[in-house]
């Protein structure tokens, strides 16, 4: 993953961590080429999720002044489609919510995606 990080933010930039890994996508902490701290989901093309969609809709509620990170760069490099952003400082959805599991969350994180 780190020939395509660099593909895409420049030489330097590393995965420093993988966050998550599910629903087709994996989530990694990334530095960038600058030192930057900056989170990258990646999958392969014609799987879902859509990244470079969800970039899209990304950018459009950041710009509508909903507030979510800033995209760094989404595009596909060699079969892998890739969205970076900057990285924002936060806690876990179990530390916020230590009693509710996975249901809880997915219903949650569904209606995040109904509002977009």
């Amino acid at each position: 993953m780190d020939e395509v990080l660099a593909a895409v933010l420049g030489p330097g930039a590393r995965t420093t961590g993988v966050l998550a890994g599910a629903g087709g996508a994996t989530v990694r902490a990334v530095t960038g080429p600058g030192g930057e701290r900056l989170v990258a989901k990646s999958a392969p093309v014609g799987s879902a999720p859509d990244l470079l969609r969800a970039a899209r809709a990304q950018e459009a509620a950041r710009r509508a002044g909903v507030p979510v990170p800033r995209t760094v760069a989404a595009r596909v490099v060699g079969g892998t489609q890739v969205h970076v952003t900057e990285h924002v400082p936060g806690r876990r959805w179990s530390a916020v919510h230590p009693g509710a599991g996975d249901a809880s969350r997915r219903v949650v994180l569904g209606a995040l995606a109904d509002v977009l």
